[in-house]
């Protein structure tokens, strides 16, 4: 198999891109592909975020074979513990990453690594908007280091009715 399987660049970005099984077009609003921006230029990422992709997308459909979302639409994404701390580990060390080159391209003291040191802010909201995955980032503790945030893991909708 080729390596970039389902991922196609589109300007400078990738997005993955996958075909909808035929048996289960109907929940899918008989789309015939799937395609978001994996919001990356790095080809390397690209293919880590792509294997993210492929074991959350391969566990839905699974479901919906047997049955287990007992609807028509498509399902709205519920990771397990596992899962949510392989997604949060990926995205902390691709911002990590990120921000590691920004300082040794521009050693501390610049006006760029002043703006860099904002990073965690937009971080958590690209977390929360991506996984719905609630973080706080460690300037909201009145802390000027970007090194740490506060996770906020609520249960299932089910779950907490059951409760």
């Amino acid at each position: 198999m080729a390596k970039n399987f389902n991922l196609i660049q589109i300007g400078n970005k990738w997005h993955y891109r996958r075909r909808v099984p035929k048996d289960l077009s109907g929940a899918f609003r008989d789309k015939t592909f799937i395609k978001y921006a994996l919001k990356t230029s790095d080809i390397k990422e690209a293919r880590q975020l792509r294997d993210i992709e492929e074991v959350k997308w391969n566990e839905k459909f699974n479901k919906l074979r047997a049955g287990a979302t007992g609807s028509a639409k498509l399902p709205i994404q519920s990771l397990g513990n596992e899962e949510a701390k392989e997604l949060i580990r990926e995205l902390v060390a691709r911002e990590l990453r990120r921000f590691t080159a920004s300082i040794e391209n521009n050693p501390p003291g610049t006006a760029e690594v002043r703006k860099e040191m904002l990073w965690d802010q937009a971080f958590v909201l690209e977390l929360l908007q991506e996984t719905k995955v609630m973080l706080v980032q460690g300037t909201g503790f009145n802390w000027a280091q970007p090194d740490h945030f506060r996770i906020v893991f609520l249960p299932h909708e089910d779950d907490l009715r059951e409760a």
